[in-house]
């Protein structure tokens, strides 16, 4: 593997990482009806970046990470214009909300098989990725991101002064 290659997959990892760690304050102010601060922003442009710089790692035709990349991004797209319509209507604040948790889900799902896919111990557990440990750890992952995500949309009200608040 070239160095390029390494140096492009570390800092696509760590965008990654740094995405993840941006969601949980990021869902943490949905559930304050907050809408302009600055660890949303930061996840976005991190979610962004990651299914961005997945393009620009060697690909070998369209892969499950492909599509995943695709699917992140065109929900990162409704969430973006969710966001300039957010006072218009319920479905406005569904879509940004459970966007914001959907994005951050897919971060989580795809670290989930990454790890299962390089820490030994894991990769022991489920070397095909489609034995229990695997599909118990994404199912439980997947229950956990849609009740957030339903508990999220439906506290998520934002207001006027909401869009312009910066904390």
């Amino acid at each position: 593997m070239s160095t390029l290659t390494v140096t492009l997959i570390v800092v696509h990892t760590l965008i990654s990482i740094a995405a993840i760690l941006a969601g949980v304050p990021a869902i943490m102010d949905l559930f304050r009806s907050r809408t302009n601060s600055a660890s949303i922003w930061f996840f976005l442009v991190t979610a962004i970046l990651t299914s961005a710089t997945g393009f620009v790692l060697p690909l070998a035709g369209v892969t499950p990470a492909v599509i995943v990349a695709i699917i992140a991004l065109v929900i990162l797209a409704a969430v973006l214009f969710a966001k300039t319509r957010l006072l218009e209507g319920a479905l406005w604040r569904w879509i940004y909300a459970g966007g914001m948790v959907a994005s951050l889900y897919l971060l989580v799902f795809v670290a989930i098989a990454q790890a299962f896919g390089k820490v030994g111990v894991l990769h022991d557990a489920a070397p095909t990725a489609s034995e229990p440990p695997f599909t118990i750890t994404q199912g439980i992952t997947l229950a956990f991101f849609v009740l957030l995500g339903l508990v999220a949309a439906w506290r998520f009200h934002p207001t006027a002064a909401s869009r312009y608040a910066a904390a």
